[in-house]
């Protein structure tokens, strides 16, 4: 069966209530009315007493009100009509515009005798007794004609040649569209005879599905006192059930979350929308915290005066840990366990907040390479992690000690009111990496080159403050090392070619000089080449061909990256055209989206625009966002992102795991793929926390139903690896570099009988 992209964001409650009301439905069926989706319920109050409590009928009238207009039902989310079609007793057959069966419901391939992949793609007219053939068809006429028919009848003809006879209706999935796609829902006359049976049981059965649900289910009273729990509940929290019972939300809800969820209690008591959720902690009989999503819903009487609360609570756990591992690992180094540049940068920014005068200390090892290479790279991790070690004693409760890259670290010291203070912390340094260590049975020297900046403007922003500290270190480098030097209005060299750079970048553009490239992105499912990057080059007429390393933070910085962003969509969106005008297989195009482009209004007209001017299928081209540029304002993200998935393009989020995605937010972002940042790959082999990520990013991704590429990988072993993890895609030096547009119709041509390369 093809796969329903979810469309809306449903409580879980619904979706229990739901399943558990499905057996309830047929006998619904009994009065004179039918319940079909569209078509109004029978007056209020008749089915409530048949149901446990009256809780199922109230909730599913608020839900065939919701379904009341076609726009909902774009909406409804793919779990809770999986959860409807799946269990419905009812016939439903998903049918395209001329007739052909697309997917039917477990429902109808029991009563027709026939497997799904036997149903699928057959015309509905074959199934079709002949007696009913011509009254069906003038029904679909007038059905296009007209947009709703009322009740029909029709008889169909099982696998066994047996004749079913049908009451039912027909109506289009999506009316406000241009699709033609139609449904057919069917009630077997012959099932009404066992409705009256299945209502003598349905308390038993709901009382059955209730406490037999693998999902932690409650129900709790206005005064937050527990009703009923089920045995999963129980063995989530670790206490038999006459204890829980015995308790209320306050006793096993973690302090800091209790007084949110008392909150979000009776603001949904006093509102229209008597539904909630929350993330909390719940206090285990072990005394360790349970993470759950509590799905919620206040369940009123006959009357309408809310009684009590139906709580669904799902185990986070795993993924709360796996999150906090992300974040974690997107904010420290994993081999020295220090703070990385992107948490150094926002410590200086909240340093100017807190303090009148900040000093920063960037350390530099010298001759590191020398040193990495006689030693080899294992050794010279270890180095890094000793010298991390050794910095980490001249640490204060006013500074934060961060590893930057490489054999690179800063100090930074807030708040100060003197620079000759960070001079005595330099001398203190330099005398602590003196000292040799022994590696090997060696005596291994090392320096570092120091840069220092004393600042008190609190208008200088964190970048600059690093630059100008790698400007003063630089400086004391070429003097020969082992030396501190302090910024001076002398090393603005260094910015001033920044600053020409960002003018030359500017006339760049016009004069023809960037150029895109081309990363192949290999399917490892059938190792064909399924897509390619484009990527970013600058033919710079005295420094040759630069990477976007070099200039893209200048672009960013002079307001250039939206410009240079939407020539490169075309571009690239252009070559992708006549590739296939070529003759090429038809390829994804992937483009990547600055942060700053990606918040802009125009978005998505602007890619609307280059999609018509280049003649290019929406479904060949990728946006490849940042984890950052989504989380900045989620809700604006989301809907941008929905306004682009609508349009046809795919969307990725890049380099994923270094920054910072709410599985809460990222499980409702319309995306289609997650990229492995090239990070975790380089040590994939080797790294055990490396290869943790990585299995827990493939594994989210294949959660929440996503594609999953890594990049940047470069080993045979790294690729197997992955492949051996349920990878589903990669790009990197293992097969190709970045290549010109004109190589790329050979690579693809020939790529099948090529085999890795690098080792």
């Amino acid at each position: 069966m093809p796969r329903r992209q979810p469309t809306s964001h449903l409580s879980a409650t619904d979706y229990l209530i739901t399943f558990l009301a499905g057996a309830f439905i047929l006998c619904i069926f009994s009065t004179s009315q039918k319940l079909l989706i569209g078509v109004p319920l029978m007056p209020k109050g008749y089915i409530a007493p048949l149901l446990y409590g009256g809780t199922v009928a109230i909730i599913l009238r608020r839900m065939m009100a919701r379904a009341k207009t076609s726009e909902h039902l774009r909406k409804l989310s793919e779990r809770r009509y999986g959860q409807l079609f799946d269990h419905s007793h009812e016939l439903i057959i998903a049918l395209s515009g001329d007739g052909n069966i697309r997917y039917t419901n477990p429902a109808c391939q029991s009563v027709l005798g026939f497997k799904d992949n036997e149903l699928t793609e057959i015309n509905i007219e074959k199934l079709i007794d002949a007696n009913s053939l011509l009254q069906w068809k003038n029904d679909v006429q007038r059905l296009h004609q007209q947009g709703y028919l009322p009740p029909l009848r029709t008889t169909l003809v099982g696998k066994q040649a047996q004749k079913i006879n049908l009451e039912g209706n027909l109506y289009f999935e999506h009316p406000d569209s241009h699709s033609h796609d139609y449904r057919a829902v069917f009630q077997d006359v012959s099932l009404r005879k066992r409705a009256q049976a299945d209502l003598e049981s349905s308390e038993k059965k709901l009382s059955t599905i209730f406490h037999n649900s693998s999902a932690a289910v409650v129900t709790v009273d206005q005064q937050g006192h527990f009703i009923k729990v089920n045995e999963a509940f129980c063995q989530m929290i670790g206490y038999p059930e006459d204890e829980v019972l015995n308790k209320n939300w306050q006793d096993l809800c973690h302090p800091e979350d209790w007084p949110k969820l008392e909150h979000l209690r009776e603001k949904a008591l006093h509102s229209n929308d008597s539904r909630f959720e929350i993330e909390l902690r719940l206090n285990h009989r072990a005394d360790r915290p349970v993470w759950g999503l509590l799905s919620s819903s206040w369940v009123s009487d006959s009357e309408g005066t809310p009684k009590y609360t139906v709580a669904i609570i799902q185990n986070i756990s795993d993924g709360k840990l796996a999150n906090e591992r992300i974040k974690k690992l997107s904010l420290y180094d994993p081999l020295t366990g220090l703070p990385n540049r992107s948490r150094l940068r926002r410590a200086i920014e909240e340093a100017f907040v807190n303090a009148n005068c900040i000093g920063l200390i960037t350390i530099d090892m010298d001759k590191f390479k020398e040193i990495n290479d006689s030693l080899g790279p294992t050794a010279g991790d270890q180095l890094l992690q000793e010298i991390s070690a050794r910095l980490r004693t001249i640490e204060t409760a006013d500074s934060l000690l961060a590893r930057t890259g490489g054999d690179k670290f800063a100090l930074l010291l807030s708040p100060l009111d003197s620079p000759a203070i960070l001079s005595e912390y330099a001398r203190k340094i330099l005398d602590i990496l003196a000292t040799p260590l022994i590696f090997a049975g060696k005596q291994v020297y090392t320096s570092a080159s120091i840069g220092i900046v004393f600042n008190c403007d609190e208008n200088t922003n964190a970048e600059s403050m690093l630059m100008h500290a790698d400007s003063a270190m630089y400086s004391a480098k070429e003097r020969g090392g082992n030396r501190f030097q302090y910024f001076s209005a002398a090393m603005n060299q260094q910015i001033q070619e920044r600053l020409n750079l960002e003018e030359q970048l500017s006339r760049a553009l016009d004069n023809g000089e960037l150029e895109l490239f081309y990363q192949p992105q290999i399917n490892l499912d059938n190792m064909t080449v399924c897509g390619v990057e484009a990527l970013l080059r600058w033919n710079h007429p005295e420094r040759g061909l630069l990477l976007p390393a070099q200039f893209i933070s200048i672009a960013e910085d002079c307001g250039l990256i939206v410009r240079i962003d939407t020539w490169g969509m075309e571009k690239a969106c252009r070559q992708n055209k006549r590739w296939q005008q070529q003759g090429l297989p038809a390829i994804t195009m992937s483009v990547n989206i600055s942060s700053l482009h990606f918040r802009r209004p125009d978005l998505y007209q602007q890619v609307r625009t280059i999609l018509e001017r280049t003649a290019l299928e929406p479904c060949h081209l990728k946006l490849e966002l940042t984890e950052s540029s989504v989380m900045d304002d989620v809700e604006k993200a989301e809907r941008t992102m929905h306004q682009l998935r609508k349009l046809g393009v795919s969307l990725a989020i890049d380099d994923f795991g270094t920054g910072y995605s709410s599985l809460n937010h990222l499980k409702h972002f319309p995306i289609n793929q997650l990229k492995i940042d090239r990070s975790f790959i380089c040590d994939l082999t080797e790294n055990p926390e490396d290869q943790s990520i990585t299995n827990a990013i493939i594994a989210l991704g294949h959660s929440l139903g996503l594609r999953i590429i890594a990049e940047g990988v470069e080993t045979v072993e790294q690729l197997t690896y992955l492949q051996q993890n349920s990878c589903h895609e990669i790009q990197g030096f293992i097969f190709s570099p970045a290549i010109a547009a004109h190589d790329c119709p050979a690579f693809i041509q020939t790529f099948h009988s090529m085999q890795p390369t690098a080792s």
